[in-house]
C-alpha cells in the first residue's frame, strides 16, 4: 500500500513539474521589434501661471510654465513644421474663460520656453510665444486647442 501511494505521489510531482515547465516555455512572449508610430508628436503636461512676468505676474500673458506630473488641464504639444499647440480640457478651458472673459487667451509680451520645455518638444532652444491673441478651439477629441 505504501509503495502504492509514493508511486501516485511520484507521477503526480513529476506531471506537476512538466506541466509547470510547459505553462513558463508557453508563457514567454519575445519581442523583437518595437513598434512606434512616425506621425506621433511629444505632449508635456504644464502647470501654468498667467500673467507678466515683467509685472510680477500680474497683467494678462504667461508668466511661468513648468512640467509636470501632476493632474493638469494644460498640455503642449508640436507640428510638423514646429509649431507649438496649446491644449486644454473643460477644466482648464473654465480657467482660461474665468482669467480672459473668453475662449482667447491673450499674451501681452513674448514668453520664452525654458529649455527643458523646448528639448522635450524636440523644438529650437530660443522657441518663444509671441504676443498676441490665441484662440482655443474644440478639437473634436474634448480638448480645446490653439496653435501658438
Amino acid at each position: 500500500m505504501k509503495n502504492l501511494l509514493f508511486s501516485l505521489m511520484a507521477i503526480a510531482l513529476f506531471s506537476f513539474n512538466a506541466n509547470a515547465n510547459e505553462i513558463k516555455e508557453n508563457t514567454i512572449n519575445v519581442c523583437d521589434k518595437i513598434e512606434t508610430n512616425p506621425d506621433a508628436r511629444p505632449a508635456v503636461v504644464i502647470g501654468l501661471e498667467w500673467g507678466r512676468a515683467s509685472r510680477d505676474c500680474n497683467g494678462n500673458g504667461i508668466c511661468i510654465i513648468i512640467t509636470t506630473r501632476d493632474l493638469s488641464p494644460y498640455q503642449l504639444s508640436t507640428t510638423d513644421n514646429n509649431s507649438l499647440v496649446f491644449k486644454a480640457d473643460a477644466r482648464g478651458l473654465e480657467a482660461v474663460r474665468a482669467r480672459f472673459g473668453s475662449n482667447t487667451i491673450i499674451v501681452e509680451e513674448s514668453y520664452k520656453l525654458t529649455a527643458d520645455i523646448t528639448k522635450a518638444l524636440g523644438l529650437p532652444a530660443d522657441y518663444t510665444i509671441r504676443a498676441g491673441r490665441y484662440t482655443l478651439v474644440a478639437d473634436g477629441n474634448g480638448s480645446y486647442a490653439a496653435t501658438m
